[in-house]
């Protein structure tokens, strides 16, 4: 359930009778130092607590307390592990700025309580604060490089490889088509390409994916380890399975598992408090509100192969982005 509290602050409460505990997460316009994240959210941060469901006002209170002595995040240096560093860049090809001070977006709770009452709890705590305002895009992107590279002149096991493309704003119809795509594409170990790369040729040992927002904007993006000598070929491959999405599109077959997928993993994939918050808040950024599983569903059974084919060409022109280790070849001893 979503209302709004005494000061214009939103508060989504979803009960849990299965569980004997509560979550209670803020989610704040800007990251901060704590333990907390936002997942996919692009420029937001989170403060997550958890406790007993017997005290959910202590649990309230303990997200207040550490929404008042966190400050904002800092810009982290640039990382010496391969990996981090492809993540920092994805986060500065999306111009996802630290700072200014965070406000309160959204307040969500899950867990073995009383609705009502917690609402009231809710608005005791949080009611005064004054919600974040409407957020700008940030600058960033630019025109589309076909590759951005960075290196690492030391000797590491692994390298890394990369790929963002601006998307539409996942809680739109759009969105959806693309996330079907995506889920062709790849999903874990499985997918055109993580079939190819990880089960025929061995080249990466998993390949991660998220559709990543800031609530106006999209991107989608692919991360993975690779072995130094075996960056070339990965690349290689990822380009030739982005392009074959436009020209051997997403078959009914295909489509019929993507929407399946999204269907499934809309009911199974938030299972503990913790995600279940997450979810919700993802959710309000996303659509303004909250969505039933129903009305997903409605809106993926308007989804045909036509339009994943149509939407093809544009999620194929992104940037790969790679973070080699080592000297280059040529100035080895």
């Amino acid at each position: 359930e979503l209302r709004a509290l005494s000061g214009g602050l939103r508060a989504i409460v979803q009960p849990s009778s299965l569980s004997p505990t509560v979550t209670v997460s803020i989610l704040l316009s800007a990251p901060v130092d704590d333990t907390g994240v936002a997942g996919s959210l692009v420029g937001f941060g989170a403060i997550t607590r958890s406790g007993l469901a017997v005290d959910p006002e202590a649990v309230i209170d303990a997200t207040g307390a550490a929404v008042a002595t966190t400050g904002a995040a800092d810009a982290p240096e640039a990382s010496y592990d391969p990996e981090t560093r492809l993540e920092q860049m994805i986060v500065a090809r999306i111009g996802a700025a630290f700072g200014p001070a965070p406000a309160p977006v959204v307040v969500t709770v899950s867990g073995a309580v009383d609705p009502e009452a917690t609402f009231a709890m809710l608005d005791r705590a949080f009611g005064p604060a004054d919600p974040a305002a409407g957020r700008e895009p940030a600058d960033g992107e630019g025109g589309f490089e076909r590759l951005v590279s960075e290196r690492i002149e030391i000797p590491l096991a692994q390298a890394a490889l990369g790929y963002i493309v601006t998307a539409p704003p996942p809680g739109a119809r759009e969105g959806l088509v693309w996330r079907m795509l995506l889920y062709v594409l790849t999903h874990d170990y499985e997918g055109r390409l993580g079939r190819v790369a990880i089960a025929d040729r061995g080249l990466v040992y998993h390949i991660g994916s998220e559709y990543r927002t800031d609530g106006r904007r999209g991107w989608v993006t692919l991360s993975t380890g690779v072995d130094p000598g075996k960056i070339d070929a990965m690349e290689a491959l990822l380009r030739v399975e982005l392009a074959r999405l436009a020209s051997d599109p997403p078959s009914a077959e295909e489509t019929e598992a993507a929407r399946r997928h999204l269907l499934g993993r809309d009911i199974s994939a938030a299972q503990s408090n913790e995600e279940i918050t997450e979810r919700l808040a993802r959710q309000y950024v996303e659509t303004g509100g909250v969505r039933s599983h129903d009305e997903l569903a409605v809106m993926l059974a308007d989804i045909g192969p036509s339009d994943l084919a149509a939407a093809a060409a544009a999620f194929a022109n992104g940037t790969i982005m790679r973070v080699d280790v080592g000297a280059p070849s040529g100035d080895q001893p």
